[in-house]
């Protein structure tokens, strides 16, 4: 099953062309830097740095650069004369196109087959799925609940339960008086809530020899 995210193709779309502009600039900066060299440059480094900068950008495939051997002449603060190199840069637009068709889609393979997972199932599910992340990113940035590392059973299950009760009030409670809406993400850290509790203590605090 494949779906488009017309959301996402722009983002991925506005992406690329900044990895491509970010790519041009850091050529002309490299050709500068290469006219005015004071000693002679060998090629290989300046194809390291190319391609380590492709790799990064996910450029790999789509732009093409070539090295052009240049002389120059001996001139101060050159006192002879210096091997040099300029680096010309070309779009694949082949290439360019085949990486853009490709943006905003995703491809879903379920592990059941149409008669045991009907489409419209499958789609349920997986929007539960994103739910369910959205859960976590809530309580971790505005809900602000940090990891413990924790040992016992018992406090593990205590903290997860802490977690998820401090998630449905904050996402069932009318944010009124003070606590500002949903949307805006005002709710104020665990710390000065009164449903908390200020400080969670793990196991790794505790004496082993005490330890449940």
């Amino acid at each position: 099953m494949l779906a488009f995210d017309q959301r996402r193709f722009h983002l991925e779309m506005a992406v690329q062309a900044a990895a491509i502009a970010a790519v041009e600039t850091w050529v002309q900066e490299k050709n500068t830097e290469l006219a005015g060299a004071r000693r002679s440059r060998k090629a290989a480094p300046i194809k390291r740095d190319v391609r380590d900068l492709l790799r990064r950008k996910h450029l790999t495939g789509i732009v093409q650069t070539e090295g052009t051997p240049m002389t120059l002449p001996a001139q101060p603060p050159r006192r002879t004369e210096v091997k040099s190199w300029q680096i010309t840069l070309r779009i694949d637009q082949a290439a360019h196109h085949a990486v853009q068709r490709m943006f905003g889609v995703t491809c879903f393979q379920p592990n059941a087959t149409a008669s045991q997972m009907p489409t419209e199932a499958f789609i349920v599910w997986y929007r539960r799925k994103n739910r369910v992340e959205e859960s976590f990113h809530e309580i971790k940035s505005p809900l602000a609940l940090r990891p413990l590392f924790l040992i016992c059973s018992e406090r593990i299950r205590a903290h997860v339960m802490t977690c998820v009760l401090a998630y449905g009030l904050y996402y069932t409670t009318p944010l009124k008086n003070g606590f500002g809406t949903r949307n805006g993400r005002s709710l104020p850290r665990p710390c000065s809530s009164p449903w908390l509790p200020a400080r969670s203590i793990g196991c790794g605090s505790i004496p082993r020899d005490k330890r449940s």
